[in-house]
């Protein structure tokens, strides 16, 4: 998929509508975001390092006329990326997309089963909750918690 071909939720209506999820591979470890918070995926996008980087920003690429910062969520999620050219997440909410290895497939959330998140476990508020399909467990991520959290840890230098 090129850029010009990229995938976008406003071509999808019935996905936002119905409970869907775009499951993320971010090194061994497989996220899912909901499709409402992912506004096109780019996939092997040119991403450009820029000089003295905070932890956390893996660069900037080009979109729509503009640059869009790429925030790394492993900075956050503690994962690392296995490398390679990847898939930039496009967020809906936010001006920035999230460097994953690849997307790779679109859940229905009706068809998983799911867990919720013991109390107390996730102090960002990160994690929607454990989804499992097919003997395959992925973190339900919330794609705006977690942006947020990336560009904390970008103002700060630090994670809180």
């Amino acid at each position: 998929m090129t850029q010009s071909d990229a995938l976008t939720t406003d071509a999808m209506p019935a996905a936002r509508a119905s409970g869907r999820v775009l499951i993320a591979r971010l090194g061994a470890e497989r996220v899912a975001f909901d499709v409402a918070s992912i506004h096109e995926v780019l996939d092997a996008p040119a991403v450009t390092p820029l000089p003295l980087m905070p932890r956390g920003m893996a660069g900037q690429i080009p979109h729509r006329g503009s640059y869009l910062p790429v925030l790394d969520p492993s900075a956050v999620l503690g994962v690392a990326r296995a490398g390679g050219a990847g898939a930039a997440l496009v967020l809906a909410q936010v001006p920035a997309a999230l460097w994953v290895d690849d997307a790779e497939d679109v859940w229905d959330l009706a068809d998983a089963a799911s867990q919720g998140v013991p109390a107390g476990s996730d102090a960002r508020a990160m994690l929607r909750g454990l989804l499992m399909r097919d003997r395959l467990v992925v973190s339900h991520v919330d794609a705006g918690a977690l942006a947020s959290a990336a560009v904390a840890i970008l103002r700060n230098g630090s994670e809180r």
